[in-house]
């Protein structure tokens, strides 16, 4: 049976082996961006709750970066976020990296955040279960729910907004509801899965399958208990992995810290590619095909050059409009982008001597 809010599905990822591209996978939903597994997140066939797979992470340096996307930001429409979640640890109590577990981040700093996370969080929920936050022009909600679950059991969880109502659910159950106002914004950041938005804590230690975010739509009524979805339909991957690209082989890149900065290194020291993230310029621009009488646009991976060293320092996909951005950037710098076509029936196309112009 067809999703009737398919239009309305700004993430989906499956986690299954159709959806895998090199090095990740790629989002079944309307941006289609690309995931990149990151450490030793995998997808495996050890667990799942359907489709065969599911993505695994060890609690120590695994996650999914995914690509910015303003349709990310549901604002203050109504939303559906939700997953199945096999927990593998409880976290113990404390205030730090051990005692949260990220399943979803979107945040661009502490006062411009959304985040979904499993914690023990002294203030919080002060004893293991789950902690929902938006924080956006001083708004807050801190929307919790208090539950030790059982280890190598699959969960279906989900939060949902409808008007200025919040539900949590557990496995189709509503059991907490709380009212706000607050708007989880565009805060021009690439959304994690399994880990923080600085890429080096709150390792999530879990598997996660049918991961999915609806933009519009409380898919579950208004607070009604549901019976919880079957596998979710898309339309896998069709991709000779014979023919990536060397950027999106696997092995290609492994993440560590430096400073500021974060920086994704292959293991073989083949490649480098460089976040600076730390501006208040961008660059946006579309990929489209030449025709006639109309160009077509296409989704299509993006790459962002430093023109000082052509050292990559972003990359994302474009959308099924063509369109993609670059931002965080220092607006003293020029810049190139280069469009990539993972089909092999274009070459790629750039645009070189570009300047950030500043973001709104």
């Amino acid at each position: 049976m067809a999703d009737a809010y398919a239009d309305k599905t700004v993430l989906l990822l499956p986690f299954n082996a159709d959806t895998k591209l090199g090095i990740g996978v790629v989002s079944r939903g309307l941006t289609g961006h690309f995931y990149a597994l990151r450490g030793n997140a995998a997808l495996t066939s050890a667990q799942a709750k359907y489709g065969g797979n599911s993505c695994y992470f060890d609690g120590s340096g695994d996650s999914l970066l995914g690509s910015y996307s303003p349709a990310h930001a549901c604002g203050t429409s109504n939303f559906t976020l939700e997953t199945w979640f096999m927990p593998l640890s409880i976290p113990a109590a404390g205030t730090g990296s051990a005692n949260m577990q990220m399943i979803y981040c979107d945040r661009a700093n502490d006062s411009n955040r959304a985040f979904f996370a499993y914690c023990n969080w002294n203030g919080i929920t002060n004893a293991p279960g789950f902690w929902f936050n938006i924080i956006t022009a001083g708004v807050a909600i801190d929307f919790t729910y208090v539950i030790t679950l059982t280890l190598g059991r699959w969960y279906h969880v989900a939060v949902t907004r409808n008007g200025s109502n919040f539900f949590f659910y557990l496995d189709g159950v509503k059991l907490a509801t709380k009212s706000s106002t607050v708007s989880w914004a565009d805060y021009g950041a690439a959304p994690r899965l399994g880990c923080w938005s600085d890429d080096y804590s709150f390792w999530l230690y879990a598997y996660l399958d049918d991961f999915r975010l609806t933009n519009g739509v409380d898919r579950y009524g208004n607070g009604a208990e549901f019976t919880v979805p079957d596998a979710l339909e898309y339309t896998p991957v069709s991709v000779n992995a014979a023919l990536l690209p060397a950027y999106l082989k696997p092995g290609s890149w492994t993440p560590y810290q430096t400073g500021i900065a974060r920086r994704f290194e292959d293991i073989k020291g083949r490649r480098d590619i460089y976040f600076s993230g730390a501006g208040d310029g961008q660059i946006v621009g579309t990929v489209k095909e030449k025709a006639t009488p109309d160009n077509l646009p296409l989704s299509r991976k993006v790459l962002l050059l430093y023109d000082a060293d052509f050292r990559v320092v972003q990359s994302t996909w474009s959308d099924n409009a063509g369109n993609y951005a670059f931002r965080r950037l220092d607006r003293t710098k020029k810049f190139t982008a280069v469009a990539v076509d993972h089909t092999n029936n274009y070459r790629a196309v750039i645009a070189d001597n570009l300047t950030p112009e500043a973001m709104p």
